[in-house]
């Protein structure tokens, strides 16, 4: 699985997948190569195909490259990778410190 060594190469040693993370690192790898494979056809189709009455059109490869990508991005945001939870800003963090900062205040 390249997608799988990668990511444990980024990790690095001692990195341990679980069965779920696994299952998910495996349809990632075989999303990855659906989309290597379309944009290889992309490529030799080209871009713009003739549409059912010869007018030119977007080649639909790209809508299903397009689909796949977002499946594959949605398969990698599945994975529980440490530290990768989403980081607050400094104005929502503030406003949540001023209000446990107000109920420490009245429960004091």
């Amino acid at each position: 699985m390249d997608i799988e060594k990668k990511l444990t190469a980024e990790l690095g040693e001692g990195w341990v997948w679980d069965a779920r993370d696994l299952a998910i690192l495996h349809l990632a790898d075989r999303t990855a190569d659906t989309i290597n494979r379309l944009e290889v056809e992309l490529e030799s189709s080209g871009l713009v195909v003739p549409g059912s009455e010869g007018q030119p059109r977007v080649s639909p490869l790209v809508a299903e490259i397009r689909l796949q990508r977002g499946s594959l991005a949605q398969l990698l945001g599945k994975l529980a990778i440490p530290g990768d939870e989403p980081q607050k800003s400094a104005t929502h963090q503030a406003a949540a410190n001023a209000r446990w900062d107000r109920v420490r205040r009245n429960h004091a």
